[in-house]
């Protein structure tokens, strides 16, 4: 490719063109070699501003990095659009605006001000994030997989021809000719393997994402996704998509390619990011329905306890003295505060039933609330901004019609907070 641009440029530029031709190769010439050059001094700046490899957010160079936050500001760079979410563990993050974020939070800026100064928002779990584009991301059909496969046949039938017809000259640059055989027949190999790929079946066994989902952004981003097995059109009418991050497998059903497959991809793809970066992650109903269990389970055993039993009594007299008019209001806050200090329990039983409050009583609904649900139907419904448009529209605010319809679809104080693990976080929500 790079060659046949330099053909192009070089000919566009010849002396015996017009003027005007030989005006515009010039200035694509200097365009591109203004680009190579900014992208340079990037990762010179890049490399000395976090020249770490033990702490990679340490400021090691501030004058650097002062110069980086101004280039990447400047629109020197460009910005990607709008789309998935991805963390400090991506290739694609930006620390210098990481950094200046962090900066502008300490400054006392609202996450919306940040947000739009910088591209970089802290999620409902606290950490850092940024977006990549979906642009060019796409989902490629099991028909659509055939018609590659066909084309591959056509190329490795074709290259099969020309290595017959050199070897009807045999004697005429020799090394030249078997090295030539030598890639075309690498070539036939490779395609291959894809065609059994592309024509095998796609309910069981699958395929590479980086065959069945075509996103060069986010195999930038993360490089290893590529590898995660896609399956499509398997059976299970109650869901258009999963994702198992211990088999590393992604499944669009039956349900979900008759609907929008490369929007529930993305929304796939999304836990995948969340597994890698330690965010707030998705789940399903069955766990929604054991942590309520639990959840209830605790509260009762707390509340039948004879410790709290003795200060639940106590905590009854200090408020009937007041309601009685024998303690003020700040003695009756005083003695609380007091006898929580003798019962702790009593705080225990206090959060445990916030937490039952906080999951309410419909599984599939608390299952929607989770954060990492929430952020993958996010991703879902910007997946086709601009740059400006997100810019425009904070992500992790209530959706409005009217004010932003690209934010969350349930209020932020609602979601659900799980580890990895599968363990309810109880504190840390943003803004809380």
């Amino acid at each position: 490719m790079a060659s046949l641009l330099d053909s192009a440029l070089g000919w566009m530029q010849d002396p015996r063109r017009t003027q005007q031709l030989q005006g515009v190769g010039k200035a694509i010439q200097q365009g591109l070699l203004n680009i190579e050059q900014s992208d340079k001094r990037y990762q010179d700046l890049y490399s000395k501003a976090f020249a770490d490899p033990k702490n990679p957010f340490k400021v090691t160079d501030k004058q650097a990095l002062s110069q980086l936050t101004e280039m990447t500001q400047g629109g020197l760079l460009g910005m990607a659009e709008v789309g998935m979410f991805v963390g400090a563990g991506s290739k694609a993050f930006d620390k210098a605006m990481a950094f200046t974020a962090t900066k502008l939070e300490k400054k006392g800026l609202s996450p919306q001000e940040i947000w739009k100064e910088t591209g970089t928002v802290r999620g409902p779990d606290g950490l850092w994030r940024q977006e990549i584009s979906d642009k060019e991301a796409k989902f490629v059909t099991a028909p659509e997989m055939l018609d590659k496969a066909a084309l591959l046949k056509q190329n490795i039938a074709e290259n099969k021809q020309k290595i017959k017809e050199s070897k009807e000259y045999p004697d005429l640059f020799p090394k030249e000719l078997t090295a030539a055989q030598k890639v075309l027949r690498e070539e036939n190999k490779a395609n291959k393997e894809l065609v059994d790929t592309y024509t095998g079946n796609q309910a069981w066994t699958g395929a590479p994402a980086k065959l069945a989902v075509e996103h060069p952004e986010l195999y930038k981003a993360y490089p290893d996704l590529e590898n995660i097995n896609v399956r499509q059109g398997t059976t299970n009418p109650n869901f258009l998509g999963s994702f198992e991050p211990k088999k590393g497998l992604l499944e669009v059903t039956s349900e979900g390619l008759k609907k929008d497959p490369r929007s529930t991809t993305l929304h796939e793809m999304q836990h995948a990011i969340q597994e890698q970066e330690g965010f707030g992650v998705g789940g399903n109903i069955n766990t929604m329905e054991r942590l309520m269990s639990d959840a209830k389970y605790k509260t009762w055993m707390l509340k039948e306890s004879d410790e709290y039993k003795v200060a639940n009594k106590e905590l009854t007299n200090i408020w009937d003295d007041f309601f009685q008019k024998k303690l003020s209001f700040n003695d009756a806050q005083a003695a609380e505060e007091q006898l929580i200090k003798k019962y702790p329990i009593v705080n225990e039983y206090r959060d445990a039933l916030s937490t039952v409050n906080h999951l309410g009583d419909d599984p599939m609904e608390a299952y929607a609330r989770l954060i990492g649900e929430a952020e993958a139907r996010l991703t879902q419904t910007r997946k086709d901004l601009t740059t400006e448009e997100r810019r425009k529209y904070f992500p992790f605010e209530l959706q409005d019609k009217n004010l932003n319809p690209y934010g969350l679809d349930f209020p932020l104080n609602t979601l659900i907070h799980l580890d990895q693990t599968g363990k309810l976080v109880e504190k840390g929500l943003l803004g809380q």
